[in-house]
Formats: structure tokens, C-alpha cells, sequence
């Protein structure tokens, strides 16, 4: 008896398309270097991100039992600050050895991160090496990040006839990664 319904519902059904804006936000940076001799060279990078950060919203279902919301849109921005010190040691006319830390204060609110774009304050570290090698430069790094966690309600929730609905469960959202890179670089 559910098969005559369900062909019913679907036939009444029609998508609304959601909105195409998209707006990427502004972006500075100021910077300092300074070798202080042979060996060391230090750098300090600040850059501010604005806040407008605004992505296509999702289609929605409109079905004779009304009007079915997405699972969740995708946040807008914030403006965020990012700092950056790093500094390079010359340990031969080859070998170099590089570290760095970052904090990035987070391009979301902490009611809107999510764990597939993340968005929270985030701090890092790195290490890294570098070797001269055929014309360029041969590296190789590692990065370890962290990110604030934050609770957030809207993750979870239920469908049913009327569509989706949170049940306004907190969702721990936690990040934290390993990062190992390998490259070469060429000057020209």
C-alpha cells in the first residue's frame, strides 16, 4: 500500500534551486625578514582575512507534505587573523633546517564549525630540511596542527515526513593533524 503514496509523493515533488552568490573574502599580508648574519634568517608574516566569505546555498525538495531543508548550509566566514614566525638556519652551502609556528585565530564562528571544512582557531608547528641539489632544492617537512575544539549543535539529527530536523545534540567537533611533505624547488 506504500508503493501508490510514494509514486503520489514523488510526482508532487519539485526542487527550488538554491542561491548561486559566491563571495570570496579579502586578504592582506605584512611581512618582515631579516637575515641577521650567515647562518640564521628570521621571518614574520601577519594576514587578516575579511569576512566575506559567502557560499551558494543548497537546493531544496518541495514534496505535497512541504517543504524539505538540506541536512545543513554551509557557514559563512569571519574575519580571521593569521600570525605567522618561521626562521631558516644555514647549516652548510647545502643544508638548511627550518621552524616554524603559526596561530590562526579561525575563519568561523564556533557555533559553525563543521568536521569537512573545520574553521576554528588552529594553531601549528613545523620542521623541515632542505638540500641543494640539481639546480634547485630538494625538501623535505613535517607539520603538526591543532585545532580548538568546539561543541556544536545541528550535526545530528532526524528525517521524517516533514524533512529534516536537528534534535539539537552538542557534536564535539576535534581536529588535529599530521602533515609530511616531500618537494623540490627551482628558482628561475
Amino acid at each position: 500500500g506504500t508503493q501508490t503514496r510514494a509514486e503520489a509523493l514523488v510526482a508532487g515533488s519539485s526542487a527550488r534551486a538554491g542561491g548561486g552568490d559566491l563571495a570570496l573574502p579579502a586578504r592582506a599580508t605584512v611581512g618582515v625578514r631579516q637575515r641577521v648574519n650567515q647562518l640564521f634568517t628570521w621571518e614574520f608574516d601577519l594576514t587578516w582575512m575579511g569576512a566575506g566569505l559567502r557560499v551558494p546555498t543548497f537546493a531544496t525538495l518541495v514534496t505535497p507534505s512541504g517543504t524539505v531543508a538540506p541536512a545543513g548550509q554551509l557557514a559563512s566566514g569571519k574575519a580571521s587573523t593569521t600570525a605567522k614566525l618561521g626562521g631558516e638556519f644555514s647549516l652548510s652551502k647545502a643544508w638548511s633546517l627550518r621552524l616554524g609556528l603559526s596561530v590562526d585565530s579561525g575563519y568561523r564562528a564556533g557555533s559553525e564549525v563543521e568536521p569537512l571544512l573545520g574553521g576554528s582557531s588552529q594553531s601549528a608547528f613545523s620542521v623541515g630540511a632542505g638540500y641543494k641539489t640539481w639546480g634547485g632544492e630538494v625538501s623535505i617537512g613535517y607539520q603538526y596542527r591543532l585545532d580548538r575544539d568546539a561543541d556544536r549543535l545541528g550535526l545530528d539529527g532526524t528525517w521524517s515526513a516533514s524533512g529534516f530536523r536537528s534534535v539539537s545534540t552538542k557534536t564535539r567537533v576535534e581536529g588535529a593533524g599530521h602533515l609530511l611533505s616531500l618537494g623540490y624547488r627551482r628558482s628561475f
